[in-house]
């Protein structure tokens, strides 16, 4: 099984707007990300996000390139400050390739669990816009694949 943990790209400051919705440098970047992933012909079995603004369009952007058998799937539990047992657990469910687009620290503190076994360790550094490839063994062991930057795709394209 594949998972890819997304950060939603850059967000409008809250002082501008409360809901907090991606900038056009945000939409630009993730339209770049999304050219990135179709060539890699992605199909996961759904793109799970947060009901945020800004993971709700980082996510629609990326939909467009990613072939989801269950489409755009909003979930409560992966907002900034969720608590990542819930993640865990419905990834562990999981079979299939999920594609999740959040928030730090939520996504850091899910990918340290999930590499290191600690929610503390900072096993990743996901930049604005971010993509990182987490894969799962037969024994139930993560590792981390490939981890990718909006600006080496800038510099790639």
């Amino acid at each position: 099984m594949n998972l890819y943990l997304v950060r939603h790209a850059e967000a409008v400051a809250m002082e501008k707007n409360s809901r907090r919705p991606l900038t056009r440098a945000g939409r630009r970047v993730s339209r770049r990300m999304a050219r990135f992933l179709k060539t890699r012909k992605l199909r996961v079995a759904a793109i799970w996000h947060s009901r945020l603004d800004r993971s709700v369009q980082t996510a629609q952007i990326l939909a467009e390139a990613v072939t989801s058998q269950s489409g755009l799937v909003q979930r409560t539990d992966l907002k900034p400050e969720s608590p990542i047992r819930s993640a865990i657990r419905a990834l562990e469910a999981q079979a299939d390739d999920i594609m999740i687009v959040g928030h730090l620290p939520h996504l850091e503190k899910l990918a340290s669990r999930l590499l290191a076994r600690r929610k503390s360790a900072g096993v990743i550094d996901l930049a604005k816009g971010g993509i990182a490839c987490l894969q799962r063994s037969d024994h139930r062991r993560w590792r981390i694949r490939w981890l990718v930057i909006p600006d080496l795709v800038g510099r790639l394209s």
